[in-house]
């Protein structure tokens, strides 16, 4: 027992590890994208498709962990491995007949599909018919993995399905390299291929462990819940707002839809590497000081980690939007990505991430509700944040662009925030989060003159090349950063700290 709960911890850290490799091995995809491809339109239809295909992977992903491991950790438990095998063979052999079909409409519907969900004419969409259909094999094969990733993890191999999705990266960007008199079509292949590769790395793998693929079809018999119509109209509603986004920004410009998508995932760095690396410690770490009921303790304990998350968010918060188009030319100004492209990277990035330390702050305070067994209190804030996010996003789109598009996200980050903080003032009033978002406010206007003013100082240094320059600014802001924040010791929390540090050295 204590074995196999050892082995368990291994398997999580690992898949933490991985993960955060497979994000910078994604980051290293648009830079080799940015330098081999460039804009065109297919590569804006390219992201298109996949994300199309990402929301016919998310609905599935909702029946799955609603229904289907569930069901199958409890035939595991209670019947044994053979059931298992048989259940999900069962599923498996579900998942191929539904995603032959849904391929086989892909394949033969393609130019009106992507009419349907897009604003590219049927005429610009004809002329890369032959490189969508390619993106069949992806259709047919990235359900499937990510069942096989499910059952592996439901086997306690969770290191498994991130290490594949590692390799499917390295694979594309490998493509890319030795294809790349092709262009675009390079990366159609290396993803197609790779989603080939995963899978049969999932079925080689599951064959070492004993797993036999006999297929003998039985109806399964799903039982129709509230749950399960909630979670599917939530996931709707998720992946519908993300069908909407891609739709209007489509018809903003050949190269918008592909700035979007990585101004958006570059955005998105900072917040995934610090929830990686903190936010299962602090999960565990909450939910025994709960349950042992020391509620001083844990009060204190979630403001420190919401404090030191402050910290560290909001200057990188503020580098990004003061110096998005710097960034963005020094990542990808030596590609061949053109001006509109670099601008879409810039606009979404840079306004985008003010959304940073927000949802970071939101997305541990929504932990403390999972940790503590209340997640059905706040079932409703699921609910409203994801009709107000359509609503907003499409205004926000129509009327004002990427600009409108980001804005609205940071205004709903800033009231879900407020919301969040009421519900665990009513639920869990010996947790004091009030505090901790006013410093979050007072911190962030504090920082914002700080920056102003070591800009304007650094401006002085105008000789510089670009790249030096940019390293002045951020350095020097960072240092005054701390400074003040030492001397003042905003928080409480900074000057022992860094005494702490100092002693420690």
């Amino acid at each position: 027992m204590h074995e196999g709960r050892k082995n368990s911890i291994k398997e999580i850290i690992y898949s933490v590890v991985y993960n955060f490799l497979t994000k910078i091995v994604g980051f290293i995809t648009t830079l080799v994208v940015s330098l081999k491809i460039g804009t065109t339109l297919d590569l804006d239809l390219y992201y298109l498709v996949t994300g199309l295909i990402g929301v016919i992977c998310g609905i599935i992903v909702t029946q799955e962990s609603y229904f289907i491991i569930p069901k199958g950790l409890f035939i595991k438990t209670k019947l044994g491995f053979i059931s298992f095998v048989k259940y999900y063979n069962n599923v498996i052999l579900l998942y191929g007949i539904i995603l032959i079909t849904l391929s086989i409409f892909y394949f033969s519907f393609t130019l009106n599909l992507i009419g349907v969900v897009s604003k590219y004419r049927i005429d610009q969409i004809s002329e890369s018919r032959s490189l969508l259909n390619i993106l069949t094999i992806y259709l047919f094969f990235t359900p499937l993995n990510t069942l096989m990733g499910n059952i592996l993890n439901s086997m306690n191999f969770f290191r498994v399905s991130t290490l594949v999705t590692l390799i499917s990266s390295l694979l594309t960007i490998l493509c890319l390299f030795l294809f790349e008199d092709l262009g675009t079509v390079a990366l159609y292949f290396g993803a197609s291929l790779s989603s080939i590769g995963a899978f049969i790395y999932y079925a080689v793998f599951l064959r070492t462990k004993g797993w036999l693929f006999i297929f003998n079809f039985k109806r399964i018999n799903i039982k129709v819940t509230s749950d399960l119509i909630y979670a599917n109209a939530m996931a709707f509603l998720a992946y519908f707002k993300g069908l909407i986004n891609n739709y209007l920004i489509s018809g903003m410009g050949r190269g918008v839809l592909t700035g979007f998508n990585f101004g958006y995932g570059l955005h998105n760095m900072p917040s995934f590497l610090i929830l990686s690396q903190i936010k299962i410690p602090f999960s565990i770490r909450i939910s025994e000081l709960f349950h042992n009921k020391k509620f001083d303790e844990l009060n204190e304990y979630i403001s420190s980690v919401l404090l030191f998350l402050i910290y560290i968010t909001v200057p990188i918060n503020l580098i990004f939007y003061t110096y998005c188009t710097n960034i963005v030319h020094l990542i990808y100004g030596q590609g061949k990505f053109d001006e509109t492209t670099l601008s879409s990277i810039s606009e979404v990035f840079g306004n985008l991430s003010f959304t940073i330390p927000l949802s970071v702050f939101e997305s541990f305070v929504f932990q403390i509700f999972i940790s503590f067994n209340g997640l059905q209190i706040i079932s409703k804030y699921t609910y409203f944040n994801n009709i107000s996010l359509l609503v907003l996003n499409y205004i926000g789109l129509v009327y004002f662009g990427l600009t409108g598009f980001a804005y609205s996200m940071v205004f709903m980050y800033f009231i879900m925030s407020l919301y969040l903080i009421y519900y665990v003032n009513v639920k869990f009033n010996f947790i004091k989060l009030k505090i901790i978002f006013f410093q979050y406010l007072m911190l962030l206007l504090v920082s914002s003159i700080l920056l102003i003013a070591t800009y304007n100082i650094c401006q002085r240094f105008n000789y510089l090349n670009n790249f030096f320059s940019l390293i002045l600014n951020i350095v020097v802001y960072l240092l005054a950063y701390i400074l003040v924040i030492y001397i003042f010791d905003i928080g409480k929390k900074v000057r022992p700290f860094i005494n702490q540090l100092i002693q420690f050295k």
